[in-house]
């Protein structure tokens, strides 16, 4: 069994490059740079840069030349065996932090992209996605420019393995603390709030009303479970003119509230919950939903990639609306 081996924080930066990754696999034996660009598929002068990056960071060493002709070339040696184990956990997590800090130090309105896509893939997808990042991080990587703007590019590209053991069920009347939890996490979602415990909160009008009484008509609801356990889940009900929330649009659209505990975020529950709360809503014949939410909660993204859509601004709100027709 090899052993793992993990590396300084600069030379995990080095190796996020999978092209690098792939130089180093080749360099398990002696290997020419020629003899690499071959195997990737592009000209020589597109690996230089990679080995010069490898060789001063240590991974790799010259250990002599190849002659061919007139010619003279450096022959490479990987300087580790198991390069299975580029970084821990706690230098991934210190890399997408150092990226926040570098998207904070941007000037306002900086043309900035940020985002978190999760979804199902079969196999040969994944695989063509990978490929796709794979050059689009080789052509950054190769760029000689001496004027424009530093550019911070994180990415992670990686199944979910354990998505499968999450099931999304329809919601029943003995699911009301799951319910009234969502409605708790949903509300407390900004650490630097400090807000009341969840059951003084949870007896507040403008959230009472939308779990006192359940399930009453036109009622709908799923839940996430994990061995038997709930870890969010997402419900809607109907209000009317006199008695509603910041998310009413009219009588006939209920308005939902959604929720993932902390430990099970992150692994594209939120859409799998929308979708199913979504399937449940047609089956009663309901044709849109709402939902308020702040312009500055993360979830607002997840909502727009799920089909919703802003409709008014309230304050410091955005009232959305999804279409089931």
């Amino acid at each position: 069994m090899s052993e793992q081996t993990y590396f300084a924080p600069d030379t995990v930066a080095v190796l996020r490059s999978p092209t690098r990754q792939h130089i180093l696999r080749m360099a398990q034996h002696p290997v020419t740079a020629r003899q690499i660009a071959e195997s990737l598929g592009v000209p020589v002068t597109r690996v230089y840069h990679h080995l010069e990056r490898l060789t001063d960071s240590g991974l790799l060493q010259v250990v002599g030349q190849d002659k061919d002709g007139a010619s003279v070339s450096h022959v490479y040696l990987a300087s580790v065996t198991d390069i299975r184990a580029t970084a821990d956990l706690d230098q991934i997590s210190q890399m997408l932090q150092d990226s926040v800090a570098d998207v904070e130090a941007a000037a306002p309105g900086a043309n900035t992209l940020i985002g978190k896509t999760i979804g199902v893939l079969p196999a040969p997808m994944f695989d063509h996605l990978v490929e796709s990042v794979q050059r689009v991080i080789d052509d950054f990587d190769s760029t000689t420019y001496d004027d424009g703007d530093l550019v911070a590019f994180t990415y992670v590209v990686a199944p979910v393995r354990d998505a499968g053991a999450y099931r999304i069920r329809a919601g029943t009347v003995d699911d009301l603390p799951t319910y009234r939890r969502i409605l708790y996490e949903a509300v407390t979602w900004h650490p630097d709030r400090s807000l009341p415990p969840q059951e003084q909160l949870l007896a507040h009008p403008e959230l009472a009303r939308f779990h006192q009484g359940w399930p009453r008509v036109g009622d709908i609801a799923v839940v996430a479970d994990r061995a038997g356990e709930p870890v969010g889940g997402a419900f809607a009900r109907l209000f009317t003119d006199d008695d509603h929330s910041s998310g009413y649009v009219d009588s006939a659209t209920p308005e939902l509230a959604i929720a993932v505990w902390p430990e099970h975020r992150g692994r594209g529950l939120g859409a799998r919950l929308l979708a199913a709360l979504a399937d449940e809503a047609r089956a009663a014949g309901i044709t849109r939903l709402s939902l308020a939410v702040e312009r500055d909660n993360p979830a607002a993204h997840l909502y727009q990639r799920c089909g919703y859509r802003v409709v008014a601004e309230p304050g410091d709100d955005y009232l959305m609306v999804f279409d089931l027709s």
